[in-house]
């Protein structure tokens, strides 16, 4: 009988696991200090990337007491730097083949309409260049620690091999959101997040055989993209921030072939997630990159 409940048990174990995608430090319980490429020391949740700079107190990304479950949560805050306002970014990469269906977790901000507090989950397929985004952007403010869903629908074809969590925070003086115990699950768990984000780039077709590549990344103030088409073709190049709405656009006269090296300037961005958008006569590619000033 011990062995058949254990089996049993085992049996259990096993489903739940293959019916859950884990996050290091879902309930962000560990933080490290780093040195990051300015020489400051950050402080940053263990398998988190927060953008921050270190020349700020606080940073636009801290360690909270205040916490759901555990002792502490992440707290995400814009800061200025210069008179220009620095969201608070919280990045999230791993290797990913499953579909689940909601992203769970607990809330706590009082963002306004007024005010920015994203989510975006990227899921990327790296063999056939496909990306698939659910973006959501919250204008609810919760004074307490509040369970949360964000539906997510995959197209049946697609299967993605890496998956990115970003998190942005920025707007009014004083907006804060906070963030504790996410999961990924097939059973959502309290109301959802916030209202999807249209013009998603999930919604454009995909080009695989440019060969493109922007640098450096991060982009402080300058980068370059360079791409080869192998077929002549015009070009129009646009830059998306991580709601979709576009905010540069570059368009060639000329027909282009072969390599291309076209510069790409920031002056005018805030630090934060972007997308480029390459559109030519066979399709169009778009990848991430983000700014940092």
């Amino acid at each position: 009988m011990k062995k058949i409940i254990l089996s049993l048990g085992v049996m259990a174990l096993f489903s739940i696991t293959a019916n859950s995608q884990s996050l290091v430090n879902a309930g962000f319980e560990t933080w490290k200090t780093d040195t990051n490429e300015f020489g400051m020391p950050v402080e940053e949740p263990e398998g988190w990337y927060t953008g921050n700079l270190g020349i700020s107190s606080p940073d636009a990304v801290t360690k909270s007491t205040d916490a759901h479950g555990g002792s502490s949560s992440a707290r995400l805050i814009p800061v200025t730097f210069f008179g220009s306002q620095m969201p608070g970014l919280l990045f999230y990469e791993a290797a990913n083949t499953q579909k689940l269906k909601y992203l769970n977790g607990y809330v706590k901000t009082n963002a306004t309409i007024k005010d920015t507090f994203l989510i975006s989950i990227e899921y990327y397929n790296s063999t056939t260049q496909e990306t698939e985004d659910v973006i959501q952007l919250t204008s609810t403010a919760r004074s307490a620690w509040t369970p949360f869903n964000i539906p997510i629908s995959l197209s049946s074809g697609f299967s993605p091999d890496s998956m990115y969590i970003t998190i942005v925070v920025m707007g009014s003086s004083g907006v804060y959101g906070m963030l504790d115990d996410l999961s990924f699950s097939d059973t959502p768990i309290g109301s959802v997040f916030g209202t999807p984000v249209t013009n998603s780039i999930a919604q454009r077709t995909k080009l695989g055989s440019l060969n493109d590549k922007l640098t450096p990344n991060p982009v402080n103030n300058i980068a370059n993209l360079s791409f080869t088409l192998v077929k002549p073709s015009p070009v129009q190049i646009s830059i998306s921030d991580i709601t979709g709405k576009e905010i540069k656009k570059l368009s060639f006269s000329e027909t282009l072939n072969g390599l291309q090296n076209i510069e790409i300037t920031t002056d005018e961005f805030v630090s934060g997630m972007y997308f480029y958008t390459i559109q030519t006569a066979q399709g169009s590619v778009s990848k991430r990159f983000s700014v940092l000033k």
